[in-house]
């Protein structure tokens, strides 16, 4: 008896590892596939199974920083940071990360030094209000300072190259 679910066991294994190697060979040819016919100048960042490294936010708060307890979170406050809050709608836009009523901690920026491909910024857009997008590129032109900016549910960058003075603040942590 003890024979045959070891046996059992090793088969079920097996079938596990065969399939999911199986699956991620697909997925990551379709990802190649898909990669080579969009030719996208910058990192995409829509999620795929392929496993490469993505730019993340920069880190701005330390492990010492936050301080949970039974009754609250702190944050100790860095002299001279400013932190806000913030809720969100739900345009799906920046989905799984960001969706309705999702919260968040945010700094307002001081520099342009301070934005990172990968930090999540909330900008004001003009026409259609405050948007939030992660940075995907920093360039500069004969104006100065740009970030390029794209939802992470979205198929491409938004269309206008967002100014330092547009940006309101950056993303450090969601609440959910």
């Amino acid at each position: 008896m003890l024979k045959k679910l070891i046996a059992l066991a090793i088969v079920v294994f097996l079938l596990g590892w065969l399939s999911h190697t199986f699956y991620e060979d697909i997925t990551l040819a379709r990802a190649t596939t898909e990669a080579e016919q969009t030719a996208e100048p910058f990192p995409s960042f829509t999620p795929d199974f392929a496993g490469r490294e993505r730019p993340s936010p920069a880190d701005r708060l330390t492990v010492n920083d936050v301080h949970v307890t039974n009754t609250r979170v702190t944050i100790d406050s860095v002299p001279g940071r400013v932190y806000e809050t913030a809720i969100f709608t739900n345009t799906n836009s920046m989905d799984p990360l960001i969706d309705d009523g999702s919260q968040a901690i945010q700094i307002v920026p001081k520099t342009p030094e301070e934005i990172k491909v990968g930090d999540i910024i909330s900008y004001d857009s003009g026409s259609h209000g405050t948007i939030i997008h992660r940075v995907i590129q920093i360039s500069k032109d004969d104006k100065g300072w740009y970030a390029t900016v794209k939802g992470d549910n979205n198929p491409s960058p938004d269309p206008i190259k967002v100014r330092f003075t547009m940006i309101r603040r950056v993303l450090v942590g969601v609440l959910y």
